[in-house]
């Protein structure tokens, strides 16, 4: 059985896997994976929540807390893509990672 923390970040990887085959996306997409992600954050114990991440974007480089994702996602057009692209290869990069 799989633990709840994979299964909530599973379906962040497959949400993003169908957002990434889409060219435009709206309101309704970025709220779905924003609260696909807050059950995945709901999920990890409090203090992997604040756990800061660089994310490389068009404008630069940003450091974001894994707590401030969801509202990212919703309000933050670089981001959003950065990690839908990021997420959406997640099977493909973790695959390649085990093969080293």
């Amino acid at each position: 059985m799989k633990s709840p923390v994979y299964s909530a970040f599973r379906a962040v990887v497959e949400e993003a896997k169908e957002l990434s085959r889409k060219i435009a996306f709206s309101y309704e997409d970025r709220v779905r994976l924003s609260e696909k992600y807050q059950k995945f954050l709901e999920s990890l114990e409090p203090e992997l929540r604040e756990l800061e991440f660089v994310v490389m974007t068009k404008k630069g480089v940003k450091v974001i807390k894994r707590s401030e994702i969801p509202k990212l996602l919703i309000e933050d057009e670089e981001v959003f893509q950065v990690l839908v692209e990021t997420w959406s290869r997640y099977d493909e990069l973790k695959k390649l990672s085990s093969q080293r």
